[in-house]
C-alpha cells in the first residue's frame, strides 16, 4: 500500500484558514479551533493510509470526504493526495478551481 502525502491547494488552506479564524472570533478562544484543526489532522492522516476512504464523485477521479458538518475534496495522484476544498457541508461554491 502507498502511503501518499496530503498537498493542500491554496484554495483549500484560504477555506480552512477563514473556518478557523471564524471560529477563533465567534467564540473569542482559540479552543474549538485548535480542535478542528487537531480533528482534521487526524482524518487527513486517514486518508494517507487509506485514500479511498471518501466517497468517488461520478465518472470522476475527485472525491470527497465528509468529517461531521465540513467536507474535503480531493484527487489521489501516484505521490500526493491533493485537496482541492475544504468547507462547510453544503456551503462549498467552487468544488474544483484550475488545479
Amino acid at each position: 500500500m502507498v502511503r501518499r502525502k496530503i498537498k493542500w491547494s491554496i484554495n483549500a488552506l484560504n477555506d480552512k484558514l477563514s473556518i478557523l479564524e471564524y471560529w477563533y472570533k465567534r467564540n473569542g478562544n482559540t479552543k474549538y479551533s485548535r480542535q478542528l484543526e487537531h480533528e482534521l489532522h487526524n482524518i487527513t492522516n486517514l486518508l494517507k493510509q487509506y485514500d479511498k476512504l471518501g466517497k468517488r464523485i461520478h465518472k470522476s477521479d475527485r472525491r470527497f470526504l465528509v468529517k461531521d458538518t465540513f467536507q474535503i475534496f480531493y484527487k489521489i495522484e501516484e505521490e500526493f493526495i491533493i485537496t482541492f476544498t475544504f468547507g462547510i457541508q453544503g456551503k462549498t461554491q467552487k468544488i474544483f478551481p484550475n488545479d
